[in-house]
């Protein structure tokens, strides 16, 4: 048996007679009278019984029309859904992020994403910068946010750049520096930062070793501090300072001070990468999503 059946046997039954049906599928009538007795071979039943007045379901032929109806429709359901999977227009997409993107622009990005027409499921796991990279190249990821340096030298990855965002000292507001309205690098020589993991890979933790060693300055690290919120209770109860961008702290806490820097060169390069083959077609869709975001993101209060 195959489909053509299916819509020979529905067509038949639809239109009540061979001829009315042959000249619906636009096919002679003795072509499609054999297709009709091949399909009740099979079956090994009598579909139809053929009389003046047309072709009438048997007993055999009203319990098979229920499913037949459910084949094609389930067919044209899972044809339906390919299309759109491959438009970009349904699926999941599973995307990995690390602190520096917890609010503001991936927020906004997946609410744009998510607006667009489609039956699309998001999936958003936070996970340590240098992690993300390689989860995406396993393809555990379909895409990932990290800082630079990026790890462009995986193979099966690519890499772009997202905006460049300047870096802010999260203090408690009983801090000494509190008062002030910005503090250089050099100000923080003697303060523990409070960090998440710290892994020689991670590019947030290379950008901040290559801004504090310029500035002078050796850190000693509280890391493994985890997730951001707690790293905002640690450096809020005296335990020292910490190198954020604005989105990662909600902007609600009123117990830190983000003071910005006079360090011209204190930002982070925020960058996307994916899986070079976009196995996913949502990937591309979510990718111009974070790009228009980024594009409409205001600028960051100095």
């Amino acid at each position: 048996m195959e489909l053509r059946h299916l819509r020979y046997f529905l067509t038949v039954v639809d239109t009540g007679s061979l001829s009315a049906a042959a000249e619906q599928l636009g096919i002679a009538q003795p072509p499609l009278g054999r297709q009709i007795r091949d399909l009740e071979r099979f079956m090994g039943a009598t579909l139809f019984e053929r009389s003046s007045r047309g072709m009438q379901l048997t007993a055999a032929g009203n319990a098979f029309l229920p499913r037949a109806q459910d084949i094609l429709a389930s067919i044209g359901e899972a044809v339906d859904e390919v299309r759109l999977t491959m438009n970009g227009n349904a699926g999941r997409l599973a995307i990995g992020y690390s602190d520096e993107f917890l609010h503001g622009l991936l927020p906004k990005a997946s609410a744009r994403f998510l607006s667009a027409d489609g039956d699309v499921r998001l999936e958003l796991e936070m996970n340590y910068n240098a992690d993300t990279a390689i989860a995406v190249r396993e393809g555990r990821y379909d895409a990932g946010f990290v800082i630079a340096p990026a790890p462009s030298h995986l193979e099966g990855i690519s890499v772009r750049l997202i905006d460049t965002v300047p870096l802010y000292v999260a203090i408690g507001r009983d801090h000494p520096l509190a008062c002030r309205s910005r503090v250089g690098l050099r100000d923080l020589a003697g303060e523990r930062i409070v960090t998440g993991r710290i892994t020689p890979t991670s590019g947030y933790y290379i950008r901040l070793m290559q801004l504090l060693r310029s500035a002078g300055v050796q850190p000693e690290f509280y890391p493994n501090i985890h997730p951001t919120e707690m790293i905002g209770n640690f450096v809020s109860a005296g335990l020292g300072v910490a190198l954020l961008s604005a989105d990662a702290i909600s902007p609600s806490r009123d117990d830190l001070v983000l003071l910005p820097l006079s360090d011209p060169e204190a930002v982070l390069d925020r960058c996307m990468v994916w899986r070079t083959d976009k196995a996913n077609p949502l990937t591309a869709v979510f990718i111009d999503a974070v790009l228009a975001e980024a594009t409409a993101k205001p600028p960051f209060p100095v």
